[in-house]
């Protein structure tokens, strides 16, 4: 049986520490612009597309605004004060969207000094998958990619715990328990699996499950702007909504 993981192990880097490095001088802000743009450049893209860009169009858009959010101090200026990140975000890729269209196409297209790296038929590819309704607007559609971006920022932060304690298969076969109600079967045939009790493979799920809500709960507070609980539980409610709209 797995041990359990540590409750006071935090993110390694919190998101806001993340973006006040990636405003900074130093060696390592590079490093961190780059895990910012691998975070939240889907949900850009996505917004664009859902505007009715074309493909190409949408990755200028990307590109452009992770040009200008780096190149012109943006991080250097943004606190907490400024309240929800998502929020933030949106409102500059509307601003960018617009500044675009004033703009001569072909002046933009190849213009960048430094472009991040976009795979755009992975892109393409998501952007195809139904969605649950196909009346969402742009900017729900955005929320909907960033709740998703947020989950898979704990599920990449739960693996790597795992990992690091020798477990990654078990947690690969065990995290279907947060993505939904598992079979009936499912502890039955996890503990022949593992060569567990049923018992002990239902109190890792109980961990594994408690360890996610306060991963969870982590990230969300780290984009928000000093978060009472109430704030928290509403934001994660409202992104759960995100994802099924």
């Amino acid at each position: 049986m797995p041990p359990p993981v540590p409750e006071q192990q935090r993110f390694e880097e919190t998101r806001w520490n993340l973006i006040s490095r990636a405003g900074g001088n130093d060696v390592s802000a590079k490093d961190a612009m780059d895990e910012l743009c691998r975070r939240y450049w889907y949900p850009v893209y996505a917004y664009g597309r859902r505007s009715g860009q074309s493909p190409a169009d949408a990755e200028d858009l990307t590109q452009d605004f992770f040009g200008r959010f780096f190149a012109e101090g943006t991080l250097r200026q943004l606190d907490r004060e400024r309240g929800k990140f998502r929020s933030y975000v949106l409102k500059a890729v509307k601003n960018q969207l617009i500044s675009n269209h004033l703009r001569n196409h072909t002046q933009r297209r190849g213009g960048h000094v430094t472009r991040i790296p976009l795979d755009q038929e992975v892109a393409e590819a998501r952007f195809a998958q139904p969605l649950p309704t196909s009346e969402a607007s742009p900017e729900r559609l955005f929320d909907r990619e960033w709740a998703v971006t947020v989950v898979e920022s704990v599920l990449e932060k739960l693996h790597l715990e795992y990992d690091q304690l020798g477990k990654a298969a078990f947690f690969n076969s065990l995290q279907e328990i947060i993505q939904g109600r598992p079979e009936s079967h499912f502890y039955t045939d996890l503990a022949k699996r593992f060569e567990m009790t049923e018992n002990a493979v239902r109190v890792a799920a109980h961990r594994l499950r408690s360890r996610y809500g306060r991963l969870l709960k982590d990230e969300v507070a780290d984009l928000l702007d000093n978060p009472t609980e109430e704030q928290i539980r509403e934001e994660i409610r409202y992104l759960f909504e995100a994802l099924t709209s």
